[in-house]
């Protein structure tokens, strides 16, 4: 797929999936790569990393609704094996970044 492809696609999503939100996980050691590979194969989530300080993991998805986001949240991510506490920040208005690349 060719870059401008790629370009039109994630202007689509921001279009189709306005809320976007910073997903913080507090997760135990032992279940760190399992929840990790769990979310990178989730079509919610664009971005994924394991970080150093207060969370080990952050991620960031790209939902329709709060309620879809309440659902992933609910759903899939808090019944994980190892996940000790979420945190979620909701992008109320993206300054910077809108075209993140498709990988």
């Amino acid at each position: 797929m060719g870059e401008t492809h790629k370009k039109i696609i994630v202007i689509l999503l921001y279009i189709l999936l306005p809320l976007t939100a910073v997903i913080a996980l507090d997760v135990a050691y032992e279940q760190l790569k399992s929840v990790a590979e769990a979310l990178v194969n989730r079509s919610e989530i664009i971005f994924l990393s394991s970080t150093t300080g207060r969370f080990d993991i952050i991620a960031v998805g790209q939902f329709a609704s709060t309620d879809s986001l309440s659902s992933f949240l609910t759903d899939q991510v808090a019944p994980s094996e190892g996940v000790k506490n979420i945190e979620t920040f909701i992008c109320l208005e993206v300054k910077k970044g809108r075209q993140l690349p498709l990988s």
